[in-house]
């Protein structure tokens, strides 16, 4: 499981979950690596400003099935994309859940301030 999370709350030994490229898709950092320092500075250098992180247990970042659905028309809306087989559908869901994960990370961050 993974949760998004700012680089600011980086600890030694943290796992990222999912590669991180630069804006022209170079990798920067592959996924399982076990961040320190050194990591979050070249995060900051590039401008990067959250992650995804591997998390044991239980998914701290809960997501209904209608928040699903209603961003997912949303999204599909505001690209202008109809889905014609498993392999799109199967993208938006995965471009979904990591939307929602992302909102609900600013909407927790903003609440705890």
């Amino acid at each position: 499981m993974s949760e998004i999370i700012s680089i600011d709350e980086i600890k030694n030994g943290t796992v990222l979950a999912e590669d991180i490229r630069n804006k022209y898709g170079q990798l920067l950092i592959s996924a399982e690596t076990v961040l320190n320092e050194k990591h979050v500075r070249l995060l900051k250098t590039w401008g990067i400003s959250v992650i995804s992180i591997v998390v044991n247990g239980k998914e701290k970042v809960m997501i209904t099935e209608v928040e699903k659905e209603q961003k997912k028309k949303e999204l599909l809306k505001e690209i202008g994309w109809e889905v014609d087989n498993q392999f799109e559908e199967d993208l938006i869901n995965m471009a979904v859940e990591h939307k929602l994960e992302q909102i609900k990370f600013y909407e927790r961050k903003s609440s705890n301030t």
